[in-house]
């Protein structure tokens, strides 16, 4: 295999699958609510230092460092790079919810398609 382990999150929406991320990479990574709040899949893999990367619907990528400047609607997934030991290796992969009508299926399939391994999550 040419890159690490990439395991992909999937289920119904607040289903808990960015716990379950949380959970894997012994950390917390990513935000969690009571509401859906996954909106963009978001590729997380292993770094000497945090950093967010944000990567448009053209492939280009760029870090961000305020999340509040993102521009929504131009960006396909978000990168995040964490120093947790445990993505040596292995990536993770959240996905926002089936049936959420905020996310674009055909952008969601792409990201399946390099999937290694699925957790499938329901409530």
């Amino acid at each position: 295999m040419e890159r690490p382990l990439r395991i992909a999150i999937v289920g119904e929406f607040n289903s808990g699958k960015s716990s379950l991320a949380n959970l894997l990479l012994g950390v917390e990574g990513l935000p969690t609510a009571a509401i859906s709040s996954t909106q963009l899949p978001t590729l997380l893999y292993h770094s000497g230092r945090p950093q967010v990367f944000i990567v448009d619907r053209n492939g280009a990528r760029s870090e961000i460092r305020n999340i509040a400047a993102i521009p929504e609607i131009s960006i396909a997934r978000l990168e995040v790079r964490l120093p947790s030991p445990r993505l040596q290796g292995v990536e993770i992969l959240d996905l926002p919810g089936l049936a959420d009508p905020r996310f674009d299926r055909g952008v969601g399939d792409l990201m399946l398609e390099t999937a290694h391994v699925l957790l499938w999550c329901t409530a």
